[in-house]
C-alpha cells in the first residue's frame, strides 16, 4: 500500500517537473520570437571616430533594421578596450546589450599580466566574426628603407621607433611579433589614436608605422608613404607588389586583426538565434561588403562555434606567445 502511494507521489512529482520544464521551454521561446521590444545597445570598446566605432554604425543600422528595432552605439573607451568587453561581460543576458570588438580584447588582452576582469571564453557568447584587416609595415616616402630586411638590418644599429595607436593595440602587437621574429629591440610611441601616429610618421617622429591597411593606404596612394610588407596570408589585392611577412622570413608575424560581435554568455538559444540570424542577413548585404571595401577590409563571416574555436586557437598563441608578460 505504501509503496503504490510512494509511486503515485513520484509519477506527480515526474509530471510536474516535466510541466515546468516545458513551461520554461515555452517562455524562452516565447521571448525569442518577441524580442526585441526596446532599444538595442550595441557596446564599443573604444572611442568614438576609429575603425571599429565607424564599422559598428554600420552595424547598428543594418541591424536595426533587420531587427525592427533601433540599435544605439554606445562607446566605454579605455584600457585597450578591457572597459567596454567587462561591462558587457557582466550586462544581464537578454540580448539587449551587444559587443563590437576587434580581436585583441578578446585574444591577447586575456594572455597579459594582470588580466583584464573578464573570462573572454566563458563570459562572452559570439554571435558571429564579420570582417578582419591586415597590418602593412609603413615608411615615409622619404625613408631610406626600402624593403623590411633593410628595416631590420638597421636596427642593429640603434632600436629604431614605432608609432601605433596605443598600448595592446593591433598595430602595438604587429611591432611585438617583428621584434620578437627578427631578435631586435624596437621602442614603441604610443599614440592618442591611429590618425595621431601617423602623422607622426609623416612628420619623422617615429621610423615607421605598423598600421591597418584602411589607415595607410590614403599615405600611400598619394605616395606619402610606402610600404614594405604585409601580415596577411596572402597579398592585397589592392597592393600586389608588397610582399608578406611570411615571404620575407617571418611566417610568425601573421597577425590579422578582425572583428566580431558578442553578448553576455547565457543568451537564451532563441534570442540567440534572432540575433545571429539578423547579422548573418547583413554579412550576405552587398552594401556592407562595399561599405567594408571602401576601408580596405575583407569581409568574412564565421558563425558562433566557428568563432568560439578561432578565439580559443587565437589566445592559446598568444599566451605562448606573450607568456605572461606586461605590454608597454
Amino acid at each position: 500500500m505504501r509503496g503504490g502511494e510512494d509511486g503515485r507521489v513520484a509519477r506527480r512529482t515526474l509530471l510536474l517537473s516535466t510541466a515546468a520544464i516545458g513551461a520554461a521551454v515555452g517562455a524562452a521561446q516565447a521571448q525569442g520570437d518577441a524580442f526585441p521590444t526596446r532599444p538595442i545597445r550595441l557596446i564599443v570598446p573604444f572611442a568614438p571616430g576609429g575603425g571599429t566605432d565607424i564599422l559598428a554604425r554600420v552595424i547598428a543600422t543594418k541591424l536595426g533594421e533587420s531587427l525592427g528595432q533601433s540599435v544605439v552605439v554606445e562607446n566605454r573607451a579605455g584600457a585597450s578596450g578591457a572597459i567596454g568587453t567587462a561591462a558587457v561581460a557582466r550586462a544581464r543576458p537578454d540580448g539587449y546589450t551587444l559587443l563590437f570588438t576587434s580581436s585583441p580584447a578578446l585574444v591577447v588582452l586575456p594572455a597579459l599580466q594582470p588580466p583584464p576582469p573578464y573570462d573572454a571564453e566563458r563570459e562572452l557568447a559570439p554571435i558571429a566574426t564579420l570582417a578582419r584587416q591586415a597590418i602593412l609595415f609603413v615608411v615615409p616616402s622619404a625613408s631610406p628603407y626600402r624593403s623590411l630586411s633593410d628595416l631590420v638590418r638597421a636596427n642593429l644599429g640603434r632600436p629604431l621607433t614605432y608609432g601605433t595607436p596605443g598600448v595592446g593595440t593591433d598595430p602595438h602587437l604587429a611591432g611585438v611579433a617583428l621584434a620578437g621574429a627578427a631578435r631586435v629591440l624596437l621602442t614603441h610611441v604610443p599614440y592618442r589614436g591611429g590618425g595621431p601616429a601617423l602623422n607622426g610618421l609623416l612628420t619623422g617622429e617615429v621610423d615607421f608605422l605598423p598600421a591597418l591597411t584602411g589607415v595607410a593606404k590614403p599615405v600611400l596612394d598619394d605616395g606619402r608613404a610606402r610600404a614594405l610588407a604585409t601580415t596577411n596570408a596572402r597579398r592585397h589585392a589592392d597592393l600586389p607588389n608588397v610582399p608578406t611577412t611570411a615571404e620575407l622570413g617571418y611566417p610568425s608575424v601573421d597577425l590579422v586583426p578582425w572583428w566580431g560581435v558578442f553578448a553576455p554568455a547565457g543568451l537564451d538559444l532563441a534570442t540567440a538565434q534572432r540575433i545571429s540570424d539578423a547579422v548573418a542577413t547583413m554579412a550576405r548585404d552587398p552594401d556592407w561588403t562595399r561599405r567594408l571595401d571602401s576601408f580596405s577590409i575583407e569581409p568574412v563571416y564565421l558563425r558562433p562555434e566557428e568563432t568560439t574555436a578561432e578565439v580559443a586557437r587565437q589566445l592559446s598563441g598568444w599566451r605562448l606567445r606573450l607568456s605572461g608578460r606586461v605590454l608597454e
